[in-house]
């Protein structure tokens, strides 16, 4: 195969289209002249974690198998039944499915299903492949274009100045994978690229800079970290550049999406949404693909649709080492700060079962807000708390005898609570514990158990939900 295709694929310096019909066409040759080594390079630049396929591109390869061997004619269609396939056709097949015998070529995996093995966030595995297979797959590709500014204020003398300019007219790719909303949370998956992301490793110092955003004196960068959208490969190509070089720098294309989403109340920056979980992973030098989940506001009332904004952020990294230590900033575009912020629209899919509980104890009464979607159980339990909880809360390194977990009983299965949390919030100052479970086997009986300070509180205390 041609080397310089092998690595323009490789490089993602070609879109999902041209690999799809670089795959058609070698579909059309004899057998004999069917590059597979094209074909594998090909698969994992469509499926870079596992070659799983899509619908729609499962449907394109075996058109162009059934074509190859009875042709498209209905005639040839209605006889296929009455003639052996091709020994071209077999050979087809059979090195299709030896390209994709590890991707398991029944499944169709989407971001979602992707990250349920990733161990860094083994505690959302359960909850992404429920998003896997509940989460409306939407494939839009957006291109969102840095906007143009006049040059002739920057001072293209200096290397920084170079730099800057070069923040003007990039082009990034951003793609809406798949999206899950039930009026009360927000989940999507994404594919972020950018084709003429540049990385480079230079001699001698950098021109221009008056001010850097980090300083580490006496420091030698194999002694300290490397930037943050760098692949292992260019990290180790840096670190033994800098490890030969005394005086050298290093400059880095930076791209990404933003923590989180904005509601796109019509405003230009929308209402902020906390996010609560995310994986990113970044599969070559030009794509990242991952996952965010945020949660919406307590008054947002859902229709049939959300719109809701996504930031692309984008900067340029230098690194700097020379005698004295370890020199590092970014140089972003004057006019937006390198944010980008893109309006999506999607369709509210999700309609949870929501329960609202309200029971007094001795000591205090809890308000019970809880809902149970298609991915996971999750609300919050508001206390009137006696005063000792909010004195000992407000010393910080007190103590009382309060509440500060819920574990869920359903139908004998004790779930713990995968992302909680408690203290003071809100305007009216109430005690909060955050509250959410995988979803169990069975919802039809369902109690909250309380817990403070490491141990079970009385069974007086549960709450029955149903």
């Amino acid at each position: 195969m041609d080397n310089r295709m092998k690595e323009k694929i490789r490089d993602g310096r070609l879109t999902r289209d041209d690999v799809r019909r670089m795959i058609d066409w070698q579909l059309t040759l004899e057998s004999e002249k069917i590059d597979s080594n094209l074909l594998g390079e090909c698969l994992l630049f469509l499926y870079p974690q596992e070659p799983a396929l899509r619908p729609e591109d499962k449907k394109m390869l075996w058109n162009r198998i059934k074509a190859a061997a009875f042709g498209t004619s209905r005639v040839h269609r209605r006889q296929r039944h009455h003639r052996r396939a091709s020994v071209r056709t077999i050979l087809i097949a059979a090195l299709l499915l030896l390209l994709l015998a590890g991707a398991a070529i029944a499944a169709v995996l989407g971001t979602f299903g992707r990250f349920t093995t990733d161990p860094m966030i083994e505690m959302s595995h359960t909850r992404l492949e429920h998003l896997e297979e509940v989460a409306e797959t939407v494939g839009k590709t957006i291109v969102v274009n840095a906007p143009s500014g006049e040059l002739d204020r920057i001072d293209l003398t200096t290397d920084y100045g170079k730099i800057q300019a070069q923040q003007y007219g990039r082009q990034f790719e951003l793609t809406v994978d798949q999206v899950y909303c039930d009026g009360n949370k927000l989940y999507y998956s994404y594919q972020l690229s950018e084709k003429n992301r540049t990385f480079e490793l230079l001699e001698g110092t950098p021109t221009g800079f008056e001010a850097w955003d980090w300083e580490e004196p006496g420091k030698k960068l194999t002694d300290t970290y490397w930037t943050p959208g760098a692949t292992e490969e260019e990290e180790a190509a840096a670190k033994a550049w800098f490890a030969t070089h005394e005086q050298a720098y290093a400059i880095e294309s930076y791209f990404g999406l933003g923590d989180g989403a904005d509601l796109n109340d019509g405003s230009e920056c929308g209402i902020s949404l906390n996010i609560w979980d995310s994986g990113m992973e970044q599969i070559n030098p030009y794509t990242k693909v991952g996952f965010q989940q945020v949660d919406l506001p307590e008054d947002y009332v859902p229709g049939e649709t959300i719109d809701f904004l996504l930031t692309v952020m984008y900067s340029t990294e230098v690194v700097c080492q020379d005698e004295t230590g370890v020199y590092r900033t970014g140089v972003r575009q004057k006019e937006n700060r390198g944010f980008m912020r893109v309006p999506v629209t999607a369709k509210i899919t999700g309609k949870p079962e929501e329960f609202v509980k309200t029971v007094q104890f001795d000591d205090y009464t809890a308000e019970v807000h809880l809902a149970i979607s298609d991915v996971d159980i999750s609300g919050m339990v508001y206390i009137d708390a006696p005063q000792e909880w909010i004195d000992a809360y407000q010393e910080m390194d007190g103590w009382a005898d309060w509440v500060t977990d819920y574990k869920l009983i359903a139908d004998g299965q004790e779930m713990p609570n995968v992302s909680g949390g408690y203290g003071i919030g809100g305007d009216e100052e109430r005690w909060r514990v955050y509250i959410r479970y995988d979803l169990p086997q069975s919802t039809e009986h369902l109690t909250l158990v309380p817990y403070g300070g490491g141990r079970k509180r009385s069974e007086a205390e549960n709450i029955v939900i149903r």
